[in-house]
Formats: structure tokens, C-alpha cells, sequence
């Protein structure tokens, strides 16, 4: 029976040889599976970038949301700067005018206080002890 062939191999010059069948399921599982780390590794690097460009979107909307926080506090303090001068110059005797003898002016705010308050009712600043106007309101 040196040349039977049975359902595996064929025997040729004393040896026995796989089925070309049988070797072709080998390559092709290998090459399956070359194919298939080769798309994982392709998988894994679109989501190493997705993650990455998901990060770089966050960080630029949350220097965006600083931004626009920074500008609204500065349109803010600009505003109140104003309106504080505002007050100042419009609540504060002008020269030559005196003022009522029972009211001294805040020197922080310029707003007008009981000579006997010792919190401004305006800014709640401290209010000097004594009665004087401060230097820079003289």
C-alpha cells in the first residue's frame, strides 16, 4: 500500500506530503491573523487620535470659556470704576463749597456719611476716628 492514498496525505518517494488543501487552511489562518493585528493595530490608532483630538477640543473650549470669564470681568471693573467716579465726583463738595456740618465723604468711595458712622453705608469702608477730611480730600 506504498501507493494508496488516503484522506491526509500522499505518499511520494517514501514520504508523505500534505494535502495542497491542508496547506492552504494553514496560510490563510495565518494570514488572517496578520490581517486582523494589522487592523487592530489601525483600530487602536484611530482611537489613540480620536482621544488625543478629543483632549486638544476640551482644552481649547475651556481657554475660550477663561477668555470670555476675563473679558466679562474686565467690562465689569471698567463699569464700576466709572460709576465709582462717577459718584465720587458728583457727591464729593467741589471748591469753594462747604460741606453740611454733620456729613463727611467716604474716602474710599466718596460717598456721603454721618460724621458718627463708622462703616461707609456705600463700600463699607472704615471711616476715620476723628472728624477731619483725610488729606487728599482737603
Amino acid at each position: 500500500m506504498a501507493n494508496s492514498i488516503d484522506s491526509h496525505s500522499i505518499v511520494m518517494f517514501g514520504r508523505r506530503r500534505p494535502l495542497l488543501g491542508a496547506a492552504l487552511v494553514v496560510g490563510a489562518s495565518r494570514s488572517a491573523a496578520r490581517h486582523e493585528v494589522e487592523r487592530e493595530a489601525q483600530r487602536s490608532a484611530e482611537m489613540q487620535w480620536a482621544a488625543e483630538k478629543a483632549a486638544v477640543d476640551k482644552r481649547r473650549e475651556e481657554e475660550e470659556r477663561d477668555r470670555r470669564t476675563q473679558l466679562a470681568l474686565d467690562e465689569a471693573i471698567a463699569k464700576e470704576r466709572q460709576r465709582t467716579e462717577s459718584t465720587q465726583s458728583s457727591r464729593q463738595p467741589g471748591v469753594g463749597e462747604k460741606q453740611a456740618p454733620n456729613v463727611r465723604y467716604c474716602p474710599s468711595c466718596g460717598h456721603a456719611c454721618l460724621r458718627g458712622a463708622k462703616f461707609c453705608s456705600m463700600c463699607g469702608e472704615k471711616q476715620p476716628e476723628d472728624d477731619s477730611l483725610p488729606q487728599n480730600m482737603k
